[in-house]
């Protein structure tokens, strides 16, 4: 300042001082020299000093305001705008440049500038905003769109801002703010991405998903529940419908222990198997894979599962158990009949021997008499333990259905009491078989035997036969049997029916409903039927009576 004042230059300085009570002040100094055009020299310095403490002090925070600003505006990806839409003028914050990947000199301070880095298909939504406020009234509005970054990314801004009207109701000025939402957006759109895959897969899951409280509140449930259980989701969320009313009577106290132990044991998970009723009443079987929710205390906080309608698979697993037990009891039929046939063939060789070496007769013609029937009796067990273990089609030949029930119904008429009214429906033209009479004989009587007797003495047995045919779903055989042409040999009776655990069992050698068994019956009918290469059905319900068809392959 000196050197200035010496060379005859004007100064303005600002300095600070202590007054005598030794606060600190800001002065601004104006001093002007004084020049001798004589001696050439400056002589003298005249000036005047002002107080501007309290300016400095406020600049101060104006300055501290503004790096709070460019902070707080750089965390959170925040600029601020002004168009001046009547000169077209543009304030840009130099933070939203920067956002772009620009210097700020390298975007011009008018809005055709700006525009050229929005995206193609944003413009329109951004120059309409002043178009959608003609009402003269200052309104705040907000918008997405995207920006296109220096080197070619696409980001996404959220813009909120306020439309300014002059005197005349024209739009003159719009400001307002941009926010850098790229991240947000990206983490939406993956969220929306991921809710549609599962959404997608749920809506394709044959199965249901729940989460409910210790309580039994359903918390979420989703995904086939209205075809498994008859009712809708909302049904179980709004708790119009609680778990013991959905689970069968008859297993309930099957699950309560270990429903006590998800509530009560951290980290314990089941597999469950039960029946459930649903909304019509029908029975379904389902599979549950259940576990407990723990919370930050490692306590039960709430249970998930997911359950699959387990019937299908259940009866598969029933039929391949049931086979099962058929051919292992057919294994050890056919063992026990060998070895019995064997003993057999020695009693009745010497029995023939006897009679040969003996008179005519004697005392003992009688007893003799007996044991060969009762060798005869056992002869014909042992060929039905041989006919239930597939051991063979003895005499094999080719007929037609109605040509074998011509002449076996007249031998078989026996089995049926005479109270008993018979009716036959028996085509003519029904297609060939190829089988052994006697077995199917044997397999004929069997039937209307049961048949009769399970009417106790009175009613109607309809017997009906007709040609069928196996191909891909058609009905409940086809995986039964091999697809093509069939025979179907129908009995049905109007008697007392049976119970699921009989239907089970019906099959079973020796067993029987009756006080006193008679030998193999339906164990021989079903060995003889499987040996031709058909199955054997029965549909039967306690009072309701018996259909027992029996599927014999046809000659092509």
């Amino acid at each position: 300042a000196k050197c200035r004042i010496l060379s005859n230059q004007r100064n303005i300085s600002e300095y600070r001082i202590f007054t005598r009570e030794g606060v600190e002040r800001w002065i601004r100094d104006y001093s002007q020299p004084v020049w001798d055009h004589q001696k050439k020299r400056v002589v003298s310095v005249i000036g005047a000093v002002r107080d501007i403490t309290e300016s400095k002090q406020a600049d101060a925070i104006i300055q501290q305001t503004k790096q709070r600003y460019e902070l707080a505006a750089s965390a959170g990806q925040v600029s601020v705008w002004d168009w001046n839409t009547e000169t077209n003028e543009l304030f840009i914050d130099p933070g939203l440049k920067r956002m772009l990947g620009y210097q700020a000199r390298e975007i011009e301070s008018h809005i055709e500038a700006w525009i050229k880095f929005a995206h193609p298909d944003d413009v329109d939504k951004i120059l309409n905003i002043a178009k959608q406020h003609q009402d003269c009234e200052s309104k705040t509005y907000e918008v997405s769109h995207r920006m296109i970054h220096k080197t070619g990314d696409t980001l996404w801004f959220l813009a909120r801002g306020t439309v300014m009207f002059d005197k005349v109701g024209k739009v003159c000025r719009m400001i307002g703010t941009h926010t850098n939402i790229t991240e947000r957006v990206r983490v939406e759109t993956a969220l929306q991405e991921s809710e549609a895959r599962y959404r997608s897969f749920m809506n394709q899951f044959n199965g249901i998903v729940f989460r409910c409280s210790l309580s039994g509140g359903v918390e979420f449930v989703h995904g086939s529940v209205k075809n498994i259980t008859g009712y809708t989701e909302a049904e179980f969320v709004e708790r119009r419908i609680h778990f013991k009313q959905l689970v069968h009577p008859d297993d309930f106290a099957s699950i309560v222990e270990s429903s006590k132990r998800l509530r009560n044991v951290p980290h314990f998970a089941a597999i469950r198997e039960y029946r459930i009723l649903q909304k019509d009443g029908q029975v379904r079987w389902i599979k549950e894979f259940i576990q407990n929710v723990c919370d930050h205390t490692g306590s039960p906080a709430a249970i998930q599962a997911i359950v699959y309608d387990h019937t299908d698979r259940k009866a598969i697993e029933d039929k391949l158990q049931q086979d099962q037990i058929f051919k292992a009891i057919a294994s050890l039929a056919g063992g026990v009949a060998h070895e019995f046939n064997n003993a057999l063939v020695g009693i009745t060789g010497n029995l023939e021997l006897m009679v040969m070496e003996m008179a005519d007769e004697t005392p003992y013609t009688a007893y003799l008499k007996s044991i060969k029937s009762s060798a005869q009796r056992m002869s014909a067990l042992t060929n039905q333990l041989l006919a239930y273990a597939r051991g063979g089609k003895y005499q094999a030949q080719t007929l037609t259905i109605d040509e074998l029930l011509k002449h076996t119904l007249p031998l078989t008429m026996h089995a049926i009491n005479p109270t008993v009214r018979l009716e036959t429906d028996v085509p003519t033209g029904c297609a060939s078989i190829e089988c052994d009479p006697i077995q199917l004989q044997m397999v004929l009587s069997a039937l209307l035997s049961n048949a009769s007797e399970a009417m106790d003495g009175k009613g109607r047995i309809r017997l009906q036969v007709r040609n069928t045919r196996i191909e891909g779903q058609s009905n409940d055989y086809s995986e039964k049997l091999a697809h093509g042409p069939y025979v179907c040999l129908t009995v049905k009776d109007e008697g007392k029916g049976m119970d699921a655990d009989t239907r089970k069992r019906i099959f079973e050698p020796f067993f029987t409903t009756k006080m006193q068994g008679r030998g193999l019956s339906m164990a021989a009918v079903y060995g003889i039927v499987k040996n031709h290469g058909g199955d054997i059905t029965i549909d039967s319900k306690l009072s309701q009576g018996t259909t027992v068809s029996v599927y014999l392959p046809a000659i092509r």
